[in-house]
């Protein structure tokens, strides 16, 4: 059932004095044009069952008051401020969607800023719609204001949510990009420490699994909060692995130092040894060699260490590079011990080689001397000599520091040994004193002779009829029997080194026979049927004929028939043969009593009777 309502005088009164129209009847249920402001500012009324009006879908309480009170004077300022009021929720709502959106960021500047700047955008946005609401004229331009403020209000919402969602991520990323740099700096550390591989690399995988669980919480941390635990955990981790790498380099630095502290100990302890070894022997070219030669390998072993030590990344390593040093060290220190007390004993025996040597050229020497025939007092004098050479030449040799020295002193003092004895064979020997100038003799010495004064030599090289045919000797050999000739009383020779033990045996083409001892006289002898020098000329033996030592005769049957060439540089003379034999011969040493007979001994006419002697004049002698 329709029911219709009747304004009452006092409304239309009003609402007639306001717009000055005609009053109106609405009926319940139904939409009534209205026209308060005049035609172009149209109003649906519409009266609901309680009695209350519904304005522009609006409903107003009559119950509340009066008809002024629920339309007022003018009805837009209701409007305005509804509109006003959806600006403030609204900006409360914005308020607190960026509150929620930057919770947990609050301290963040870049939010704050944000959240500051979004809220200043949306309360001038509000601000900017208030004002336009405040001069619209009407509702459609108030809604319209409203709509456009909400929409900006929305924007600028929406635009600071995004800018909080950046700054929070710019925040996480620097964040993470802080981490990041404090990893970079932590592996960069750890690579320059040079420690080794298992060491560095196990740090650095940790470091990056840190950084990544870094980075992974702090992309889904819903606070600041939970970034900066996300960073201090991370930061925390990586300086536990730089230090754990750090504290293994500073063992690996103090095991350095203690490894070539040792190593360098270890050298110095073997120069020690080293120059012990060689004490004494220091100064011999050889040992010093070995000890400068050891030095150096040592001192490059060490310096060598010490670089290889320093360049060591594992303290392992450290421990094994110290202990191969020690003990290549040691082996160079034993090596050299070794070498230097070969060394040693080499030089030691070189010297005594050196010594053994002059003391046997001494000893030679000395032999020599005795055989000479030079007087006692001389060979005494030369013996000194080489005694006083042979005591100098040992302590220069065993003052000697190089085998030059030692080979020189050597040398030196065997050549002055044979100086000694050359000297004493240069020395003229008086050998005969019995001379004549010009009468002939025979001689046989047991050396050789290299100079003569006195006399010629000579040797029977053939025969004829009349003649011994006879060959000067210029160079007499040991041992060998010679006609001399005297050209002085004394005769004096220069001896060579060639010695005959026994005389030479006369044989074909040298028929003279030396001996070394005296033959005595006998009735039968070596001397018969061969020839002796009497009276400056060959004479056969008959008996009774006696020869001192030294001296020669001439085999007879030895002789050569003919005249010979002559030997290239020899002189030749010829000595005529005796025209008739005498039955006596002189007889130069009587070992036995000749038996009765006439003999010439000694150069005297000597009777023998009875075994007794008289002169010529039959004196008994």
């Amino acid at each position: 059932m329709k029911k219709y309502l009747f304004l009452s005088l006092a409304c239309l009164m009003a609402l007639c004095a306001m717009a000055q129209i005609d009053a109106i009847r609405v009926t319940q249920g139904e939409t009534t044009d209205w026209y308060p402001f005049g035609k172009s500012d149209r109003i649906d009324v519409t009266i609901y069952e309680q009695g209350n009006p519904v304005i522009e879908g609006k409903i107003y309480d009559l119950t509340k008051g009066n008809v002024e009170t629920a339309f007022g004077t003018d009805p837009l300022p209701p409007i305005k401020k509804a509109a006003k009021n959806e600006l403030e929720d609204k900006k409360k709502e914005a308020n607190n969607s960026m509150n929620k959106k930057a919770e947990g960021y609050e301290q963040i500047e870049e939010v704050k800023q944000a959240k500051e700047q979004g809220n200043a955008k949306v309360m001038s946005a509000a601000d900017a719609a208030k004002i336009y609401i405040d001069h619209a004229t009407n509702e459609s331009t108030i809604q319209k204001e409203k709509h456009n403020g909400l929409n900006a209000m929305e924007e600028e919402t929406q635009k600071t949510l995004a800018g909080i969602q950046a700054a929070i991520a710019g925040y996480k990323e620097s964040m993470k990009n802080n981490i990041n740099d404090i990893a970079k700096d932590a592996k960069d550390t750890i690579n320059a420490l040079g420690v080794y591989n298992t060491v560095k690399d196990d740090a650095i995988n940790e470091i990056d699994k840190a950084v990544a669980a870094a980075e992974t919480s702090i992309n889904n941390a819903t606070s600041e909060d939970g970034v900066k635990k996300a960073k201090n955990d991370a930061q925390n981790n990586i300086n536990t692995q730089l230090a754990t790498v750090q504290d293994y380099y500073n063992k690996l630095q103090a095991a350095k130092v203690v490894a070539i502290q040792v190593v360098e100990e270890a050298a110095a302890d073997a120069e020690v040894a080293i120059n012990h070894a060689a004490e004494g022997y220091g100064n011999i070219e050889t040992v010093q060699h070995a000890v400068v030669t050891s030095q150096t390998q040592i001192s490059s072993v060490k310096d060598k260490a010490k670089s290889s030590i320093n360049e060591e990344t594992n303290v392992d390593g450290v421990g094994q590079k110290k202990e191969n040093n020690i003990k290549q060290i040691k082996d160079l220190q034993s090596k050299a011990e070794k070498d230097i007390q070969d060394a040693i004993n080499e030089f030691i025996a070189l010297q005594e080689d050196a010594i053994n040597e002059v003391e046997q050229a001494a000893a030679t020497a000395k032999e020599k001397i005795d055989g000479l025939g030079v007087d006692e007092s001389a060979k005494i004098d030369a013996k000194a000599q080489i005694d006083n050479i042979v005591n100098t030449a040992k302590q220069t040799i065993n003052a000697a520091t190089s085998k030059d020295a030692i080979d020189n002193a050597k040398t030196e003092a065997i050549a002055k040994i044979y100086n000694v004895v050359q000297n004493l064979k240069d020395t003229w020997i008086t050998v005969r004193t019995d001379g004549v100038a010009g009468n002939w003799n025979t001689i046989c010495l047991e050396r050789n002779i290299t100079t003569i004064d006195g006399a010629t030599f000579w040797t029977v090289s053939g025969q004829d009829a009349t003649s011994f045919i006879l060959d000067e000797v210029t160079e007499p050999e040991a041992g060998q029997g010679y006609l001399i000739r005297f050209t002085k009383s004394d005769l004096k020779v220069k001896y060579g080194d060639q010695v005959a033990a026994e005389p030479v045996t006369a044989s074909d083409g040298n028929p003279m026979q030396g001996t070394y001892v005296q033959i005595d006289a006998a009735e039968t002898n070596v001397l018969n049927g061969n020839y002796v020098v009497y009276n400056n000329q060959l004479c056969p033996v008959v008996s009774w004929v006696g020869l001192y030592a030294h001296r020669a005769y001439v085999v007879k049957n030895l002789i050569p028939q003919g005249e010979p060439a002559p030997a290239p540089g020899r002189q030749r003379a010829y000595m005529p043969k005796p025209k008739e034999t005498p039955t006596s011969l002189e007889a130069n040493i009587g070992g036995q009593q000749p038996k009765d007979g006439k003999y010439i001994i000694n150069g005297q006419f000597v009777i023998v009777k009875d075994n007794k002697m008289y002169n010529a004049q039959g004196i008994e002698l």
